[in-house]
């Protein structure tokens, strides 16, 4: 058994097999996507909470914390889905070079919608004002809530090179970012999708190789099981 044990034996090789890291990095990112979902569906219930109608409504709506409370959830799944880029990202740079075009393809294909331009470009505005300029909009008319963003309210202080491509193709002056996210988050599950796809195609033969391995040490634990076992039947 010494030569199992040796620096070269099947358990130094499934401590240092690349799978490892791949299985690792991508339990991340399945995490970050759970987190992300979560996320979502808490912001689509505020959105779709019924506040009754009244002629104060917009009173009534910030008295009620409304307001507040949909920044809040809109800033928590926009964070989160700047997060879930950024580990697609840390899976190309890292255990994931070798196919990190096919990544960065899946990728530049979500970047493409509109909806989610519109998406990052709300993340991108709150990185540098922190606060998005959320504002109650009531239609006495048709009795329906909502908070809405002047477009030009997102041109930001420093000079904003992207605010075209972010916000360039909205069609009124003003829009609904939660709306917007829902309209994303197909998208947002397609890129998963196809990212996770890319993986198990791209690491299927070395993934087969670590479990190959980790079946040989369970193997090897269950030798060391019986011998133990044997051992101290003997002495009894």
């Amino acid at each position: 058994m010494a030569d199992d044990m040796s620096e070269d034996s099947v358990f130094d090789k499934v401590q240092e097999h690349q799978a490892r890291d791949i299985i690792d990095e991508s339990l991340k990112f399945q995490w970050r996507y759970t987190t992300l979902r979560n996320d979502y569906q808490d912001l689509k219930n505020i959105h779709e909470v019924n506040i009754r109608h009244s002629t104060e409504r917009t009173e009534q709506l910030e008295t009620q914390g409304y307001v507040f409370e949909v920044e809040r959830r809109l800033h928590h799944y926009l964070s989160g889905l700047y997060t879930l880029l950024q580990q697609q990202n840390t899976l190309q740079n890292g255990v994931a070079q070798s196919f990190s075009r096919d990544l960065q393809a899946v990728k530049s294909e979500y970047m493409s919608k509109e909806s989610s331009r519109t998406v990052l470009g709300l993340r991108h505005y709150i990185q540098h004002e922190n606060v998005l300029p959320l504002k109650p909009r009531t239609s006495k008319l048709e009795r329906t809530k909502s908070l809405v963003i002047l477009v030009e309210d997102l041109h930001r202080q420093d000079g904003d090179k992207d605010f075209e491509q972010h916000f360039g193709h909205l069609p009124k002056p003003y829009f609904d970012p939660v709306k917007w996210v829902k309209d994303d988050w197909p998208d947002v599950e397609q890129f998963f999708q196809d990212s996770v796809e890319v993986i198990l195609e791209q690491t299927e033969d070395e993934i087969d190789k670590l479990q190959h391995l980790r079946g040989e040490v369970a193997e090897l634990y269950e030798e060391v099981a019986d011998d133990y076992r044997e051992f101290h039947s003997e002495s009894d």
